[in-house]
């Protein structure tokens, strides 16, 4: 008996040793969050500061060409077509199955993120929603059509001060390890919700996030995904399941009100106290994590199964 569980252990230890070798960051089976902080702008056309005004003067050196960063001293400064542009840096991953982190941003060996996300509406009062959607323009050219975040591992360095261009260069100078988006299916989304009656700058607002994996890159790590509920999903409108937050079944996954995706995520954002003092070109900041459930792979299952059945031949050795 004690040879079967040494051979047990061992097993196990050199399928934790192949699991850390592969490349950043590490997602294990089970549920996982990946907690991360951003670093974003609100951007309007500059057609649209000159027809109804509400931005801060051109600044060549941190806006792109053809938009200008809103005013965040006015309150409900927020206009459809308006664009959030953001970068943002994973600082752990932890695994809800093990309890600790699979993975830890470490100078040289980063996981990296860019953004951007258009206003599709801001509707109602002192609290309102305002939705968000893909894009229809880059302002920096990055994203794919149809895409709303780009996610790199392994970038070299990662910083949130300089410009605008080089914070971008540095969160996306890593290998690509896959984008994410709202899928045609429609399950997808993007929105907050926010204090308007308040600056911009002053408020807090919380983000809330439901997307779909719609580019693996070279890097891609997390395997095959099952689809989970977001509970935050009812305040747009769908109908959350049964209990909140979990793998969707799959009539979970038939049901049209129900949304069903690959990766959901809250965020809160805040003003950047960097923002003005030549220490950041960033407006905002916010800190919080992605949530998604990684399916094991039959490698694993395997190892569950051996280990399962080995358990059974230890108890009936001890009945017998």
């Amino acid at each position: 008996m004690n040879k079967l569980q040494t051979s047990l252990t061992a097993v196990a230890l050199a399928l934790s040793v192949v699991g850390t070798a592969q490349a950043t960051p590490l997602i294990v089976a089970g549920d996982s969050s990946i907690f991360f902080n951003n670093f974003e702008n609100l951007y309007r056309s500059t057609a649209a500061c000159t027809t109804v005004g509400g931005c801060l003067s051109s600044d060549a050196t941190n806006d792109p060409a053809g938009y200008q960063k809103i005013d965040p001293s006015i309150a409900g400064n927020v206009l459809t077509g308006d664009i959030f542009v953001g970068v943002l840096n994973v600082q752990n991953i932890s695994s809800a199955v093990s309890g600790s982190d699979t993975y830890n941003s470490v100078p040289g060996d980063r996981f990296t993120g860019y953004f951007v996300q258009e206003v599709a509406s801001a509707v109602g009062g002192s609290v309102a929603t305002v939705t968000l959607k893909t894009a229809s323009v880059d302002p920096f050219g990055i994203l794919a059509a149809g895409e709303m975040f780009r996610l790199y591992s392994n970038t070299p360095s990662f910083s949130s001060a300089g410009t605008t261009g080089s914070s971008i260069a540095s969160a996306t100078a890593g290998t690509l390890w896959g984008s994410l988006g709202i899928s045609g299916g429609g399950d997808g989304y993007a929105y907050t919700r926010t204090d308007l009656t308040t600056t911009v700058y002053s408020s807090n607002t919380e983000a809330f996030l439901a997307l779909d994996m719609m580019l693996q890159g070279p890097a891609y790590s997390a395997g095959s995904l099952n689809k989970l509920n977001d509970f935050n999903e009812d305040i747009v409108g769908n109908t959350i399941g049964n209990p909140a937050f979990q793998r969707c079944s799959a009539a979970e996954m038939a049901n049209a009100s129900i949304s069903c995706t690959d990766i959901v995520g809250t965020s809160e954002i805040e003003g950047n106290n960097l923002f003005g003092t030549g220490q950041s070109p960033w407006m905002f900041a916010s800190n919080d994590p992605f949530e998604l459930n990684r399916i094991p792979e039959p490698g694993s299952l395997a190892l569950l199964g051996l280990a399962l059945g080995s358990l059974g031949m230890i108890r009936r050795r001890r009945v017998f």
